[in-house]
């Protein structure tokens, strides 16, 4: 998903899928050929969630941004709380349920 925001105008587009996504996907739609190919990609990925990450630019008020930062991290699951994720505990989901696009 890229998120773009500046001033009061807020954007999100789905942008694409991680490559562990769609080999956990049975509805892939693709080849077992291609899904072997994108398991020998991932194998190279050494992180717990192999090709899924984010990366984040925050540009502004440097107090403004260390607010917004800190309190973006304080969402972040704990170490324990991903033992608990791995082990099958759900969680709340914040994420509004309902989008609505608008166009001019």
């Amino acid at each position: 998903m890229l998120w773009n925001q500046a001033a009061g105008r807020v954007s999100l587009e789905i942008n694409g899928s991680w490559r562990a996504g769609i080999t956990e996907d049975e509805n892939h739609g693709i080849s077992e050929a291609e899904i072997s190919k994108l398991k020998e990609m991932l194998a190279e990925n050494h992180g717990r969630f192999g090709d899924r990450n984010c990366h984040l630019t925050v540009i502004g008020d440097k107090n403004r941004v260390d607010r917004f930062t800190d309190a973006l991290r304080s969402c972040f699951l704990t170490d324990d709380e991903i033992e608990l994720w791995f082990e099958g505990h759900e969680f709340d989901d914040p994420w509004p349920q309902n989008m609505v696009k608008l166009s001019n």
